[in-house]
């Protein structure tokens, strides 16, 4: 066993190269601190270590090291350099056109990979069509190393909750196949039971930096452990592994930096099982899968599809993010600025197209994640690692849509118009001719006008999704509609005049009942549709 070199990165952490006979490795200062942690850091890396004689003398001599010259170890799986460089877990690395790899410091683990990737988008990937919350899952898988080309989208928790028969299996292991194993007919299995790592969360996290970390079972884990142990993971997932480029305790310098996703799946919400409550306080993502959504509805024989998906997702795996993340590398060695221009185009596409508000604050962080999946998944397919076939954009929206219902306070419609009418930017107008009133009809964000027998809340096309934030998702409800006055047979909006004096246009509009009349109110007039 010798040590001959020694160095440190730009970051500050240093690094010990062994050679042991024909084999070599580098490891990071920590791991040489002891004999004991020493011994466990060549077990890991396949390398049987020396008595503990040769252990010691080790040690001695690094000891005695006082210069670190400056050296390019990667300490990490995932992105190395800006990012320029990927290694995956089992070392190999994708690296750009005339770059050199940097030394190795980290533990491999094993990826496997059979079968073949052409099969795969044919046999698993383009079946997933009418499939939404599949096809966000899919997604997802891509999004884990882009995300470092994203710096205003959060690490994405997402959790993907649902009953015997939601899918969830399946879904679980077509994601697995993009990357690894599925577990099915022996085959290695790229996901974790979660609690059979919950001591260990923070470190399996790290081990998946810029990838996407697959965990099943949350709702098991009540029945494993008391409100009380589940309270770090709850942390770890729901607040830590959200926010931003962070440090995970208890990792070194500079080399706990975390970028990636993090998937659950489970009949209950990691948050109920931990006994947390408002979800609107945490950074996790948790879709509960609509029940209609479970199989593709166009298969009459649901158990045939599910099972031909489930064989060819066990026979041909492993091979999508490889494939991803070699032409991803090509494509920022040539021009780097573009393609981050592209990826925000596709986001701010996919924001438009659903309708978000900027103004939600978290909510609108999390929609930034709907987002960035739709961006990774046309880019997974402009690299032709996805079928072109597949569509996302209305997938990803109704996922959107579903999420924001299931996870926004309820309030009944009629609520939330007589809040309208108590708004600053809803104008109430008179019945009265008045230029001064025409003009601040103008600027607001819709009227209220009031008629003999309901009052009528009225707006602009224009105006309607910065009234409704959800407009989209909550248009053609029954709830809604009923509260719609008729267009006389020719579309969803009536002619009527904003203030009287203006023209007649048409605009959405929506009766609200009459209020007792104070004293001090204004006379309504008889202002009606003109």
């Amino acid at each position: 066993m010798s040590n001959d070199a020694y160095g440190a990165t730009c970051a500050g952490n240093r690094y010990v190269g062994m050679v042991f006979g024909d084999q070599g490795t580098w490891l990071a200062q920590k791991d040489v601190t002891t004999i004991e942690r020493l011994s466990a850091a060549l077990r890991t890396r396949g390398i049987m270590p020396g008595s503990p004689a040769d252990l010691k003398a080790t040690l001695e001599a690094i000891r005695n090291v006082r210069e670190f010259p400056p050296v390019d170890v990667a300490g990490q799986s995932g992105w190395h350099g800006e990012p320029s460089i990927y290694f995956h877990a089992d070392g190999a690395s994708a690296v750009p056109k005339g770059a050199t790899a940097p030394q190795m410091a980290f533990a491999r683990s094993s990826i496997a990979s059979a079968g073949n990737p052409i099969r795969w988008k044919r046999e698993v990937a383009a079946l997933l069509e009418q499939w939404p919350t599949a096809k966000f899952a899919l997604a997802l898988m891509f999004l884990g190393p882009l995300l470092r080309l994203m710096p205003s989208v959060q690490n994405a928790t997402v959790e993907f909750v649902g009953g015997q028969g939601s899918g969830k299996t399946v879904l679980r292991n077509v994601m697995a196949s993009a990357s690894g194993g599925t577990g099915v007919n022996g085959s290695p299995q790229y996901w974790h039971s979660i609690d059979s790592v919950i001591d260990k969360l923070s470190e399996v996290i790290l081990d998946h930096r810029d990838r996407t970390l697959i965990l099943d079972g949350t709702h098991l884990l009540g029945h494993v452990f008391d409100a009380k142990k589940l309270a770090r993971p709850y942390l770890t997932l729901a607040h830590n592994a959200g926010r931003g480029d962070l440090a995970i305790p208890g990792t070194p310098s500079g080399t706990g930096r975390y970028r990636g996703v993090v998937t659950l799946f489970g009949r209950e919400s990691l948050r109920t099982v931990a006994g947390k409550g408002d979800p609107s306080q945490d950074e996790m993502l948790t879709l509960t899968i609509p029940i209609d959504w479970g199989v593709p509805p166009e298969h009459v024989d649901k158990p045939a599809f599910l099972e031909a998906l489930m064989t060819s997702a066990a026979s041909h795996y492993g091979h999508a993010h490889r494939r991803f993340i070699k032409a991803l590398v090509a494509r920022l060695g040539r021009n780097r600025e573009a393609f981050i221009r592209k990826l925000d185009k596709w986001q701010a596409e996919f924001l438009t197209k659903a309708g978000v508000d900027r103004g939600l604050g978290r909510d609108y962080a999390k929609a930034k994640v709907f987002a960035a999946a739709y961006a990774a998944a046309k880019l997974a397919q402009e690299l032709k690692v996805l079928p072109g076939t597949l569509t996302f954009g209305k997938a990803l929206t109704a996922c959107y849509t579903a999420f924001r219902a299931q996870n926004t306070p309820r309030i009944s419609f009629a609520d939330r118009l007589e809040a309208l009418a108590g708004d600053d930017r809803i104008l109430k107008v008179s019945g009265q001719k008045d230029d001064r009133q025409s003009q601040r009809a103008l600027q607001a964000l819709g009227t209220l006008v009031s008629l003999p027998t309901h009052r009528e809340l009225r707006v602009p096309p224009a105006n309607i999704g910065r009234v409704f934030d959800d407009w989209k998702a909550i248009w053609k409800t029954d709830e809604v509609r009923g509260f719609m006055v008729p267009a006389d047979g020719r579309g969803l909006k009536p002619k009527v005049s904003l203030a009287r004096g203006l023209p007649a246009k048409r605009c959405w509009c929506f009766t609200l009942p009459l209020q007792e009349q104070g004293l001090f109110d204004a006379d309504p007039g008889a202002e009606g549709s003109e």
